[in-house]
């Protein structure tokens, strides 16, 4: 009896062994399963991941450059706008000295009729005229020098617009160059 308590306990303990074994190996497979899905799930995850940084990266990228071009076009147009102000100033300066010529026509006019008037020579009116017309020179000169000045300014603000427009667009592109070599790096590292 003591031999078929052995052998029902031996049965049982294989049959244990076996269902243990079973369920092991089932939870194994279960298990690699498992991990092989969620590895699957890992690598999509990870193209997704790296397809969305893409976008990021394009998206950056562009913004980038459309901010550089914005402040470049920005730039040009202040420079326009400053060579524009330039030639209105000179036009100005040279309606100014067409006012001063005006203005010195009529004194010599009024000087000679004065002179006449009070019955003297107008010849003799000739130093008055002279002087008037170097005051006249010299106020146009002044007028002219002035409007040279102001028109050059005006072509040094434009040009240094135009220069920085030009290195806001140069330092854009850099900068989205650095994004898009940084993910490409990025991705280098991934493998």
């Amino acid at each position: 009896m003591a031999e078929l308590a052995i052998g029902l306990f031996s049965a049982l303990g294989s049959a244990a062994s076996a269902g243990v074994t079973a369920v092991s190996s089932g939870l194994a497979s279960a298990a690699g399963a498992v991990g092989s899905g969620l590895g699957a799930l890992t690598g999509a995850g990870s193209s997704a991941l790296g397809i969305l940084q893409g976008v990021a990266t394009a998206a950056s990228v562009a913004s980038t450059l459309v901010g550089g071009i914005g402040q470049n076009a920005e730039a040009q147009t202040n420079a326009q706008l400053a060579e524009l102000q330039g030639n209105t100033d000179f036009v100005a300066s040279q309606q100014k000295v067409l006012d001063i010529k005006r203005d010195l026509a009529q004194k010599i006019g009024e000087a000679r009729v004065a002179f006449a008037g009070s019955g003297l020579d107008i010849s003799s009116a000739s130093s008055v005229e002279d002087d008037l017309e170097n005051q006249a020179k010299f106020q146009t000169a002044i007028e002219q020098d002035n409007a040279t000045l102001q028109k050059q300014q005006a072509m040094l603000r434009a040009a240094q617009y135009r220069n920085s427009g030009a290195l806001d667009l140069a330092g854009a592109s850099l900068k989205a160059l650095g994004q898009a070599g940084s993910y490409g790096l990025d991705i280098a590292k991934r493998g």
